[in-house]
């Protein structure tokens, strides 16, 4: 006899994966309308502060990084069995 129990079913990952995505990329998104003013050009930077066009590609892999690591860990068993 075949156990058609619906809790054993694999579930599908991609949901999770876009729950994750969605909180690591959520505060980033609500913080997006304290851009820096003119007291950050003002700033005297070294010689070795990146270009600002740096900053985007960077931090959104950053967080993209992030949200995929959570979502392996909570794969995995959760905070709980990774600790």
């Amino acid at each position: 006899m075949v156990r058609t129990d619906s809790s054993l079913a694999p579930r599908p990952a991609w949901p999770g994966l876009a729950l994750w995505l969605l909180a690591c990329f959520a505060a980033p998104a609500l913080s997006a309308w304290a851009r820096p003013d003119a007291w950050y050009a003002a700033l005297v930077k070294p010689a070795w502060n990146p270009p600002g066009w740096v900053f985007g590609p960077v931090w959104t892999t950053l967080f993209l990084l992030m949200g995929t690591a959570a979502w392996l860990v909570w794969r995995c068993g959760g905070w709980r069995m990774q600790r």
